[in-house]
């Protein structure tokens, strides 16, 4: 998992030892084809990281798909946030799920940790706004 954490962009400057305690803090989840990651208008859970599989969503009559090493909701550890699309299984799959609750318990644990991972998503975003789907909506 440590190998898919680094191909992430804002995740690619940690060094394996605050990835592995980043992995450690969330959960992973098996997901079956035709399941909903992500469904429109809830409240995002989290960030959301693909390890295996293949994820889908269509917006305008156009589909994307997602496979490892994507990601969805990486502002949702920073504010509340609501999908605009859904995203579901294509095929059996796998995610790492980051909740706010685990980026709060690693605030505590290692604030310096949880300010470098706020400010590398936040810098990613800004630089890289056309990489990502906007699967959210203010409130």
């Amino acid at each position: 998992m440590i190998n898919i954490l680094k191909q992430i962009d804002f995740l690619k400057n940690f060094d394996e030892k605050q990835l592995l305690g980043f992995s450690k803090i969330g959960t992973r989840e098996i997901i079956d084809v035709n399941q909903l990651v992500l469904k429109s208008s809830e409240v995002s859970k989290g960030l959301i990281i693909i390890l295996r599989g293949v994820f889908s969503t269509t917006h305008l009559g156009v589909e994307k798909q997602f496979r490892q090493g994507d990601f969805f909701s990486p502002l949702s550890l920073i504010h509340q946030t609501k999908h605009k699309l859904s995203v579901k299984t294509v095929q059996k799959g796998e995610i790492f799920m980051f909740t706010r609750e685990n980026f709060e318990i690693l605030a505590e644990k290692s604030p310096k940790f949880a300010l470098m991972l706020t400010s590398a998503i936040s810098k990613s975003f800004l630089i890289s706004t056309e990489k990502y789907i906007d699967i959210h909506k203010e409130d």
